[in-house]
């Protein structure tokens, strides 16, 4: 009983054998295992490809946002937006005008990075119209110089640090 057993047993695992090679070589449509079979795909954005170190290299592959703006897809990149209203005031204390700044950063607490992508403002008031602005933005900080008249009155500065916190000083 044994001897049968095991010769349907090997018979049984012959034509199993058989049967797995042909559906093989029926997969790839009658091409030989070691020739390239290629595929079509779908298209992706690729950005930029930096070189790290070592041979690695970091592909940037880009999506596109709510508005269908192409937008980097990364983790650790994230944005902040701050708004400060401002009353500035003559030496009697009388309002020149309302400064409302809109500033607006990206920030990563995991490559303790950050920089202030832009800085906006709106003046309003009677006598905003005598108010002129210079504004600098460079990296993590900005500055907004003020002028009365054409006369230097001040400045505000601003940064964005890497925990994603904007102040005005």
């Amino acid at each position: 009983m044994k001897k049968i057993v095991s010769m349907l047993t090997a018979l049984l695992l012959c034509v199993s054998f058989a049967l797995c090679a042909s559906a093989e070589a029926s997969k790839y449509g009658g091409v030989a295992a070691d020739e390239t079979v290629y595929a079509e795909g779908k298209d992706i954005i690729i950005g930029e490809i930096m070189d790290l170190c070592d041979g690695y290299t970091c592909t940037v592959v880009e999506g596109l946002g709510e508005n269908e703006e192409t937008e980097p897809l990364s983790i650790t990149d994230k944005t902040k937006t701050k708004t400060f209203i401002n009353h500035i005031t003559d030496k009697d204390g009388k309002i020149i005008c309302t400064l409302q700044v809109v500033v607006k950063g990206m920030y990563s607490p995991t490559d303790r990075i950050s920089e202030i992508t832009s800085l906006n403002y709106v003046r309003h008031g009677s006598n905003s119209s005598h108010m002129s602005i210079s504004d600098d933005v460079s990296g993590n900080t900005a500055v907004l110089r003020l002028y009365y008249f054409g006369k230097y009155i001040g400045k505000f500065n601003y940064r964005i640090y890497y925990n994603g916190n904007i102040e005005q000083s």
